[in-house]
């Protein structure tokens, strides 16, 4: 029987053996003993880095043990605590159990959402972001004339993907345009407050990235669900050797807003941000 201890177990092993089992040689301008923390410390680039032959991965990773269930047959309740878990295996690389992840999340958000007229739209962006991100595996999906790989356009289409995401997480709080619904505010760290609309004192209009995020898991989530978050923030620090409390704002909304307003090459963190829409999706599916 899989239980949150054995997700919690299988894959903090799999990156505690990772330097002593295999050494994936990455080139980077970082130098940590793992080639996924190496490439987020100094290119920012996850290019190559997935689902590489590793020793012994199949004692770890549910794709590759016959014993275990995989996946798609992992109980529900247990999803978000696997895509916690996962954001800290990237230390590494983006795994099997990442795609299996990813895709069983786009699974669940198209049921949730498909055929919605304020949502349906979502499931397929992430669609498409998994599409690109993957592009060599799957037929069809050729962007081999584009100035940029699909990894990096993935990386640009990653961002609204989250936002969109976590509006609908916290749907009861948010319109997709931004708009705060009567009697709400969201709650979105360091101080800001939007909404509600009646207050003339606070802008009852948001598209801050971070605050949805902060909102999603202090206000909306419920107590199990936030401590699956913080753990996913923890991770994410580890990886980019950044505070916990900083991640929504000082990594992801940063990040965000470099590439969108065109300073800088998307930096490639759809694995992450996959891993983490993946957490929310799967956590409104089991409620």
């Amino acid at each position: 029987m899989v239980t949150r201890e054995t997700v919690r177990s299988r894959y903090r092993e799999y990156v505690e053996q990772y330097p002593e089992n295999t050494s994936l040689s990455f080139e980077s301008s970082a130098d940590t003993p793992y080639p996924m923390q190496s490439r987020a410390l100094g290119d920012n680039t996850f290019a190559g880095i997935s689902r590489n032959v590793i020793a012994n991965e199949d004692q770890y990773l549910f794709e590759l043990d016959s014993g275990v269930p995989d996946i798609s047959e992992i109980d529900k309740a247990l999803l978000p605590t696997v895509g916690a878990e996962l954001l800290g295996t990237l230390m590494v690389q983006a795994t099997h159990d990442h795609f299996a992840f990813w895709e069983r999340s786009q699974s669940l958000l198209e049921k949730m959402t498909g055929g919605s007229e304020t949502y349906g739209l979502i499931p397929d962006l992430y669609t498409s972001v998994l599409m690109l991100f993957d592009q060599t595996g799957r037929s069809g999906v050729s962007t081999g004339e584009l100035p940029l790989n699909g990894d990096h356009i993935s990386g640009y289409l990653v961002y609204p993907l989250t936002e969109a995401v976590a509006k609908w997480f916290c749907q009861d709080y948010v319109e997709m345009d931004g708009s705060i619904k009567p009697g709400r505010a969201v709650i979105a760290g360091n101080g800001w407050i939007y909404g509600p609309p009646e207050d003339g004192d606070a802008p009852d209009n948001c598209s801050n990235l971070g605050g949805f995020l902060h909102h999603a898991e202090q206000v909306v989530a419920e107590p199990e669900l936030q401590e699956e978050l913080e753990q996913a923030r923890e991770y994410i620090a580890r990886l980019y050797g950044e505070r916990a409390n900083n991640i929504y704002q000082d990594v992801i909304t940063a990040q965000r807003n470099r590439s969108l307003h065109g300073e800088t090459e998307a930096p490639v963190e759809f694995g992450v941000l996959l891993t983490f829409i993946g957490i929310l999706v799967s956590a409104k599916a089991r409620n």
